[in-house]
């Protein structure tokens, strides 16, 4: 079906790897998971449209809505090379890129249709390390602090919290600054 998730650090830190909420943008169709477990991400963005006729618009003319489980990737419009669009967690977006495709031999092929889409190729996904101890990788991003060596700052919970947490009270020893969970970099 016309589903894919590849390995996201976001499914970890935001609603976690079981939740099935998400779409796939493709030629104008946004093919959305829709089942009992998902928030159609769809919804607001064709409610949005409905407001003052934006459907008649040049742009979002023809704008569809799918069922990412109902649609097999072979039934799909696809231009090779061009980005698509992949959404979830809320707000994690991906590019999906379709670069190559053939018809199915069993001989050259995998034998089961689980192996496909295959990925071949994700981004490097870079991890900084505390900018206080050097050595543990970075949780927190501060800006605007004005203790930090650094605008912005990373750094890892341990030295975070000793900068800036109250032991005693457990609250802010300052404020002025900006906190930041840190997911990653690409």
């Amino acid at each position: 079906n016309a589903e894919y998730m590849g390995k996201c650090l976001a499914d970890e830190m935001l609603d976690g790897p079981e939740s099935t909420s998400g779409y796939l943008f493709i030629e104008g169709v946004f093919y959305s998971r829709v089942n009992e477990r998902s928030i159609d991400y769809t919804e607001p963005i064709f409610a949005w449209l409905a407001e003052g006729d934006r459907m008649q618009a040049d742009e979002f003319r023809g704008l569809a809505r799918a069922s990412a489980e109902d649609t097999r990737w072979d039934e799909l419009s696809l231009r090779l090379g061009k980005p698509y669009t992949l959404m979830h967690q809320g707000n994690c977006g991906h590019s999906i890129v379709v670069t190559d495709a053939y018809l199915h031999s069993p001989v050259r092929d995998k034998p089961t249709e689980d192996w496909y889409p295959m990925v071949v190729f994700e981004t490097r996904v870079r991890v900084r390390r505390c900018r206080i101890c050097t050595t543990t990788p970075a949780t927190w991003v501060t800006t605007n602090d004005v203790h930090a060596p650094c605008d912005p700052c990373f750094w890892c919970s341990r030295c975070y919290g000793e900068m800036h947490i109250d032991r005693a009270t457990g609250k802010r020893l300052y404020s002025g600054y900006r906190l930041h969970p840190y997911l990653r970099e690409p």
